[in-house]
């Protein structure tokens, strides 16, 4: 299939038509080296910045999970139900506070993104370091609820940016490293938390653990979006535990140092599974291992093959972005719906991993497993949607010369800012991926 020109190359980051006298006509050899030029830039420049600062940005927001291991609740005076509570609290504020900011940057054209999620990322530091001075449960529940709403703008923003310069057959692979981003914080965080809990308690009096209205229209009128979004939903539901990891090695029966340092390789091995293969059956089996199990050997495998789940999710946002790829208001409000939205699921699993389930988790385990069930389902729906939606693409290629096929692509093309000759094109070579 022949590939007509991407968005990347025909529009700057805020989706303005750059012309075709700027860059040399598609297919040509001038015009495959600036392609090539211009991914090796991306590549270098972009994407290592924005896989850092979601290492950080998941070390920062999960480091409330080992800080329970050292003390955190008993200095707060806070009993399961309120930790779960501040554990919650942050995606109160950070599911709804995605679908705005998304839009906001998609519909500010005179702004860069890059000072506008730059912004957010100083405000969440700052919010996020007065979680280490907060002396009660008031304290801590403020600093969680405000901390995520900067943090709402990173992921879908970064997402929805990454899908504007990248191809959609380059955007898998990097979103896996994105993803894989979020994994490896995952490890670090707890080797950090190792080191800090062990050789910082008491120091210096401290504890340990204190150191664009019409683009949302046409989304919220797509099936696929709602589709995707109670998918997404049930998904991060299964996958919950990530909230409680130190807490399930802890189960295994080691001290406390040594139940973080062993929260640390399942992550190393989730990202490496989420680059190189995007596997992700392996958190069935986890579940259904732990369980049938409290063999310490068999849990730990199983906590492995759990983390490996996340290799999937890191999919999910590029397979929306495919999916729902026209007009670009669209694309960004779908994102933000679905990652925003999608979070509730985040919000409702920090209710199923209670203290009194443990150390077994079975309840747990069924619960995550039946939502990672539903969620498959439903996946497979949206596939189905999809190659009927290239189906109909072939039927209507056939069409294209007719004039209300005409007025359709007339439509598109002015809302994505192309040439009716390049909405044309596009239109003809264009399939979904499923």
């Amino acid at each position: 299939m022949t590939r007509s020109p991407t968005p990347r190359k025909l529009e700057n980051e805020h989706g303005h038509d750059l012309g075709s006298a700027e860059l040399p006509k598609p297919g040509t050899p001038e015009r495959l080296e600036a392609e090539r030029k211009l991914v090796r830039k991306l590549d270098s420049r972009l994407l290592p910045t924005v896989v850092v600062i979601y290492i950080m940005n998941y070390i920062d927001r999960n480091g409330i999970t080992t800080a329970r291991l050292k003390g955190m609740q008993q200095d707060l005076g806070i009993s399961d139900i309120q930790y779960a509570t501040v554990i919650a609290v942050l995606y109160a504020s950070y599911c709804p506070g995605q679908i705005p900011s998304n839009m906001l940057l998609n519909y500010l054209p005179s702004q860069r993104p890059s000072l506008y999620i730059g912004l957010c990322v100083v405000l969440w530091g700052l919010t996020s370091a007065l979680t280490g001075v907060t002396k009660s449960f008031a304290g801590i529940l403020l600093c969680r609820l405000f901390v995520g709403l900067p943090e709402s703008a990173f992921y879908p923003g970064v997402s929805y940016l990454l899908s504007r310069w990248y191809t959609k057959k380059e955007l898998a692979f990097r979103f896996a490293i994105l993803y894989s981003g979020q994994l490896i914080s995952n490890a670090f965080g707890a080797l950090m938390a190792a080191g800090i809990l062990e050789n910082m308690e008491g120091k210096r009096g401290f504890r340990a653990w204190r150191c664009p209205l019409k683009g949302f229209q046409m989304a919220i009128s797509d099936p696929l979006v709602l589709i995707f979004t109670l998918q997404t939903v049930a998904q991060i539901l299964g996958l919950s535990f990530v909230n409680f990891f130190p807490t399930l090695t802890q189960t295994l029966g080691f001290s406390t140092t040594m139940s973080l340092l062993l929260a640390a390789p399942p992550w190393v091995f989730a990202s490496i599974a989420c680059c190189l293969t995007g596997w992700w059956w392996g958190v069935i089996a986890g579940f259904i291992i732990g369980l049938s199990t409290m063999s310490i050997p068999a849990r730990y495998v199983a906590m492995f093959l759990m983390a490996s789940g996340y290799a999937g999710f890191a999919m999910n946002l590029v397979w929306v972005s495919n999916a729902i790829a026209r007009p670009p208001a669209k694309r960004a409000a779908a994102i933000g719906i679905v990652n925003g939205v999608g979070n509730l699921g985040n919000l409702i699993g920090s209710y199923t991993w209670k203290a009194e389930w443990g150390p077994q988790y079975h309840q747990s385990m069924i619960i995550s497993l039946a939502a990672l069930t539903f969620s498959t389902l439903l996946a497979l729906v949206i596939r189905q949607m999809l190659i009927n939606k290239n189906k109909q693409f072939t039927i209507d290629d056939n069409a294209a010369s007719k004039d209300a096929d005409r007025t359709r692509v007339e439509e598109a093309a002015r809302l994505e800012g192309l040439t009716l000759q390049q909405a044309m094109e596009r239109r003809k070579s264009y399939r979904y991926l499923y």
